[in-house]
């Protein structure tokens, strides 16, 4: 199955397949750094194979949290559109291939055309907003109400009440806290009969009362 980039799939099929083309095609193996913090490096990455953790440092250096990029994702745009150094690092878990586009060229794509323009204000401002949700969660929710939040944005990213959350860890990892307390608390909302926790699938069984007990 090829993989789509919600970006491109905005363009007509031939003018899709002529800026599909202009990206420059790079393996990493695993463990690899595909940009570190602080960079210069203003290019934007498609991800077309693997999986890459994005780290996230805090002033010190250590990791404040993590997340992963699949493929059908792109990384680095935010370097691309301020101009601005990394803000955090990025390294191939397993074998990656990624497509790379230079920032002006990045920038002549979305801004010559109001319907990516139009996408990408949108992404920019989702992306914002979960991260202000994110610090909202850490600063005044304990870690019960946390956990429920964050189901809650998962359902919001893919519009219906069963999510999958395949990688605990970083869930864990977003919401400040450990496997083992995620674990704990997910099996307590379970017990409250608000989800319904299934392998990497959670069904949400009464949405209006999960967002209840986040208030």
């Amino acid at each position: 199955m090829a993989v789509t980039f919600p970006l491109f799939e905005l363009l007509p099929e031939g003018e899709r397949q002529r800026e599909v083309s202009k990206l420059k095609m790079e393996k990493y193996r695993s463990g690899r750094p595909i940009f570190e913090r602080g960079d210069d490096c203003t290019d934007t990455f498609f991800v077309f194979e693997g999986r890459i953790r994005i780290d996230t440092s805090n002033a010190d250096g250590d990791t404040a949290f993590f997340y992963h990029r699949h493929p059908g994702q792109m990384i680095g745009w935010w370097a691309s559109v301020t101009g601005m150094p990394h803000p955090n690092t990025a390294t191939a878990v397993g074998d990656v291939v990624v497509g790379r586009l230079a920032a002006a060229e990045f920038m002549e794509l979305v801004l010559g055309r109001r319907e990516l323009s139009a996408w990408m204000l949108k992404f920019a401002t989702s992306t914002l907003r979960a991260e202000s949700n994110r610090i909202r969660y850490l600063t005044i929710m304990d870690a019960a109400r946390r956990v429920a939040a964050g189901l809650l944005e998962y359902r919001t990213e893919s519009g219906n009440t069963v999510v999958e959350v395949p990688e605990r860890d970083e869930l864990a990892s977003r919401l400040g806290m450990t496997r083992e307390t995620l674990a704990r608390n997910l099996s307590d909302l379970q017990r409250r009969g608000l989800i319904k926790v299934s392998g990497q699938k959670i069904q949400i069984l009464q949405l209006n009362k999960l967002i209840d007990f986040t208030e």
